[in-house]
């Protein structure tokens, strides 16, 4: 379960390492931070962090309870005004990080990947 964690943590920081910045869908991480910069930093989106990797690790590690009560993640994202190439991009460039990190743990990684398929389904289905 701490390995787990672990994994997540790191899959979560690589992918918004890269995300924040991405020409097609950093500009949502700006709204989320406040901020009118054209660049950010993972520094900036720091306090943001545990609570992606408390959510993810609810979804995927069982037994694990979310540090409180989580929100509708599909209505918690609905000020952003997503479109639906920008989830297209968001999917894209995570599942890409989930390949990178694949050889750590295959079996954990599928599953995850399977979540995230669960998940672009509801998105579709409450924005779309």
């Amino acid at each position: 379960m701490e390995n787990e964690y672990k994994l997540i943590e790191e899959v979560v920081r690589s992918f918004y390492g890269v995300a924040i910045n991405d020409v097609f869908i950093g500009y949502h991480f700006r709204k989320i931070n406040n901020s009118s910069t054209l660049e950010s930093s993972l520094g900036e989106f720091e306090s943001h962090i545990p609570n992606v990797v408390d959510f993810w690790a609810t979804q995927l590690i069982s037994g694990h309870q979310r540090r409180e009560n989580g929100p509708n993640i599909l209505k918690l994202h609905e000020y952003l005004k997503i479109r639906k190439g920008e989830l297209g991009r968001w999917l894209l460039l995570f599942r890409e990080k989930l390949s990178e990190f694949n050889s750590k743990d295959p079996e954990f990684i599928g599953l995850w990947s399977k979540k995230v398929d669960t998940f672009e389904k509801a998105f579709n289905e409450y924005y779309f």
